[in-house]
């Protein structure tokens, strides 16, 4: 009886058609972590491609490497390990879990890809890259 009470209920109660209120869902991203702060920390730290992804694909729609290695030649080529760039973000004290920081990054444009480095097929997001930007440092102290 249990059992064919809980079937009935599962077969007609939709949750994506039940709208959430707005506490819930603030009170939700508060607990997890995950808030605006993380785009914000990704554009402060990576330079994101301007541009469409699609003109470093090949025919069979496969990223061509050589193109982005080619892109801007003396630069650091436009993708970055997937895990090394996770980690970054948690020793800045952020809490997002690999499943949010991979839709922030695909809202700001990259694309998830597999690339061999070093004879090993890793994870990569495409359409970042490292870029070094120092931190405004006041060198001038006040002198008596």
């Amino acid at each position: 009886m249990c059992d064919a009470f809980i079937s009935l209920l599962s077969k007609y109660y939709n949750k994506a058609l039940m709208q959430k209120p707005d506490c819930v869902v603030d009170e939700s991203r508060e607990r997890s972590g995950a808030g605006e702060c993380g785009e914000t920390w990704i554009q402060d730290r990576y330079e994101l491609l301007d541009g469409d992804l699609n003109s470093f694909r090949g025919e069979k729609g496969t990223f061509e490497w050589a193109k982005f290695d080619n892109h801007n030649i003396g630069e650091k080529p436009y993708y970055l390990v997937s895990a090394y760039i996770y980690q970054k973000y948690l020793q800045s004290g952020n809490q997002d879990s690999k499943i949010n920081f991979g839709k922030m990054l695909s809202k700001l444009g990259c694309v998830k890809a597999q690339k061999k480095i070093n004879g090993k097929m890793t994870v990569v997001y495409v359409g970042i890259r490292s870029s070094y930007k120092p931190e405004v440092v006041n060198d001038f102290e006040d002198e008596e």
